[in-house]
């Protein structure tokens, strides 16, 4: 593996940490945590206006596939789901969760691809970039919803062409997700890590329920168009943030044209990149580690298996199984985030550094109560069941597990060697 690489300009100093790190109490590393956000607004803004738009997309499709794709006619569609109409209902739930698969399917493939690659682009030319495409790609995905929507007569696939394809080639959230670490880890040192990371957890999911919220009621009193030019706005204002705050230099880039040793630098898209990636998981490492970065790495695909798995039938079940409204479901949702935002915001930080828990304990044991949680989904017959599995989130919380990977693992073994390529694993 190469050795660091000069830096080109003044990197940015790692903020957030102490002068005298033994000497600093808990509520001070917080109140330093909070004067030292940086990238976190980004997270907030794009939560925010992806929430504001995901439950509603949702009633533009079905709306959309009952009288346009399966020619029901006005009065079916406007009492779709009154018990006489039950089949209908069925039918345009199935088109809808087709639908919901293939969209998930067309936002997630391409960036998947550029996660591969982005670890080394980004090495060389900043985290800044990716995180702004994103943004656009955002925005671009909220114009296309707003055009579908005054034009109801389109077809639902143009929702995926206009909306999904454009979100998609500007990286979606999982380029989003993999540069804010990045940029989080290139201004922070390991003992502030955890911190900063437990607070951007919070940032990032506290625009859910906020997001789902506003969309829900200014769609209930002011319908599609103004849903979709609010979220326009906030990714608008996104873009801007970003242009004006973010640095470029965070990190010791490398010399164009050469790697870290002087040699010539391998392209970006050299398949070498992905191959080095897997090495540097595999290898062998001192004290087990190399067994606790497996183990965590496959920790967090479990536990995104079902959060993306659900997102195609969720709504559509709390619709047909407890007649819920998009209000409703927007409630439940906000009531979720907070549970698990508490547990981000005070336990996670209280157990890692007050108790110095593992990041790979809370990360195991939080997948095990998600996998408790989703059985408790799967059964549930009352609305109050539904909200009961919420309450073991607070304990904790799935969101450590991402935690747990990007600032133990990924963080000290990954970080250490001063090569990022490697953390698009």
């Amino acid at each position: 593996m190469s050795e660091p690489v000069k830096p080109t300009g003044d990197p940015v100093k790692p903020t957030g940490d102490p002068v005298k790190p033994s000497r600093e109490t808990f509520p001070r590393r917080v109140v330093n945590a909070i004067r030292a956000l940086s990238v976190e607004p980004v997270a907030f803004l794009f939560m925010f206006s992806l929430n504001i738009s995901a439950t509603i997309v949702q009633n533009l499709t079905m709306e959309k596939a009952c009288r346009y794709r399966l020619d029901f006619s006005e009065d079916v569609c406007d009492r779709l789901h009154e018990d006489e109409f039950e089949n209908e209902q069925d039918e345009v739930q199935k088109v809808t969760a087709d639908y919901n698969m293939y969209r998930n399917i067309v936002e997630h493939v391409v960036p998947f691809f550029f996660t591969l690659f982005l670890g080394p682009w980004s090495d060389r030319n900043g985290r800044k970039i990716p995180l702004i495409l994103v943004s656009v790609g955002q925005l671009l995905q909220m114009a296309g919803y707003f055009l579908n929507a005054y034009f109801m007569d389109w077809d639902i696939d143009w929702i995926l062409v206009l909306g999904s394809l454009p979100y998609s080639m500007g990286g979606s959230v999982m380029c989003l997700i993999m540069s804010m670490f990045s940029y989080m880890a290139d201004i922070t040192e390991t003992r502030s890590r955890t911190m900063r990371l437990s607070f951007m957890d919070g940032f990032f999911f506290a625009g859910r329920p906020l997001g789902s919220l506003a969309g829900a009621y200014l769609f209930q009193y002011f319908g599609y168009s103004v849903v979709f030019g609010v979220a326009m706005g906030v990714s608008a204002l996104n873009i801007l943030y970003s242009v004006k705050v973010l640095r470029n230099d965070t990190h010791e880039k490398g010399q164009i044209g050469e790697d870290g040793k002087g040699r010539p630098a391998r392209p970006f898209l050299s398949p070498k990149n992905i191959s080095d990636a897997f090495k540097a998981l595999f290898r062998k490492r001192p004290f087990q580690q190399r067994t606790i970065l497996l183990i965590l790495v496959s920790t967090i695909f479990i536990s995104m298996i079902p959060i993306f798995g659900e997102y195609s039938v969720d709504y559509l079940f709390v619709q047909k199984q407890f007649d819920w409204d998009e209000v409703s479901y927007s409630l439940h949702n906000a009531y979720y985030i907070v549970i698990a935002t508490g547990g981000i915001f005070f336990l996670v930080p209280l157990l890692s550094m007050k108790f110095s828990a593992s990041d790979a304990l809370i990360g195991g044991v939080g997948v095990t109560l998600n996998a408790i949680c989703r059985l408790g989904y799967a059964f549930a017959r009352r609305s109050w069941h539904f909200y009961a599995c919420e309450n073991s989130f607070f304990l904790l919380p799935l969101l450590t597990v991402r935690t747990g990977v990007r600032s133990q693992e990924s963080g000290e073994l990954v970080i250490s060697s001063g090569d990022f390529a490697h953390f698009d694993i």
